[in-house]
């Protein structure tokens, strides 16, 4: 199902099984592209780079100011759900030039650049959300608010913020650091930690941890928080006899703002979710 946004904004989702392998050779358009696998397996080669087989949860970024050669396939009796988001070249460049530029850079001579890799819980909640969104009936405005919400997510490790020319790899030692850190961080979900000391008990500088946690997970170290603060609260009301005054506690937040923000990140309200759990009892 595709919705033109816009004019410069596309989403595009797919969820289907092929009861026959499934195979396209439709090239891949110009601009900026991003795309979430959530389910399951899929081989692509792009122009001359070699074949890559993608396996959900999977992320797939993407520019290119020309049409690219593609061959696609789908194993047969497999489901595949994907959400694909594009923003047309010149709104690209015009808005997201830093970003673009900084891609541009790291494939000089081919003019286009991909990258993958696999897809955070936060990337997956809200390609999920597009998705469900979906059909011929469709809600294009929640889409459109989500397709930017998944492209700031995406690109947050190109913030302005982050030094000309950083590295965006982890060394295996600053790696055990960050998981260190992000342990320490969810060792009480209702506290927000210090986070200079956290940094400072791992052995990091406060930048660097910011930078490493933009790298291993997607987001700042309060994002981190705040995102398995809001999972561990739907886990409690969808299966727990609990009230969401009572899981908005635990989590560290007064009742008002735990609704706010879980309206925000699952697209309903704590008390549907708990009228939800009790109706099924």
């Amino acid at each position: 199902m595709a919705h033109h946004l816009g004019g410069w904004l596309s989403v595009f989702t797919n969820e289907a099984t092929f009861e026959e392998t499934f195979r396209t050779t439709a090239p891949v358009g110009t601009g900026l592209r991003v795309v979430v696998y959530l389910r399951g397996q899929t081989r692509l080669r792009i122009a001359d780079l070699p074949a890559i087989t993608i396996e959900a949860p999977a992320l797939l970024v993407g520019f290119t100011e020309r049409e690219l050669e593609r061959d696609q396939s789908v194993p047969s009796g497999q489901p595949l759900s994907s959400v694909h988001v594009r923003v047309d070249p010149d709104h690209a460049r015009a808005s997201l030039g830093s970003i673009t530029a900084a891609m541009a850079r790291r494939s000089p001579e081919r003019g286009f650049v991909f990258e993958g890799r696999a897809a955070d819980a936060t990337v997956q909640a809200v390609a999920s959300q597009i998705l469900a969104a979906a059909g011929p009936a469709g809600q294009p405005l929640y889409q459109a608010a989500k397709a930017l919400e998944l492209l700031a997510i995406v690109f947050a490790a190109e913030a302005p913020d982050e030094p000309a020319g950083a590295t965006r790899a982890l060394t295996i030692v600053d790696h055990g650091r960050v998981e260190a850190a992000s342990a320490l961080i969810l060792e009480r979900l209702d506290a927000v930690p210090d986070f200079e000391a956290v940094a400072r008990r791992v052995g990091l500088k406060p930048a660097k941890l910011n930078r490493g946690f933009r790298i291993a997970y997607g987001m700042t170290p309060y994002a981190f928080l705040q995102e398995r603060r809001l999972q561990a609260a739907y886990r409690m009301l969808a299966s727990r006899e609990a009230t969401v005054g009572e899981v908005a506690q635990s989590v560290g937040y007064t009742a008002p703002h735990f609704a706010t923000l879980f309206r925000r990140r699952f697209g309903m309200p704590p008390s549907a979710l708990a009228a939800a759990r009790t109706a099924s009892i």
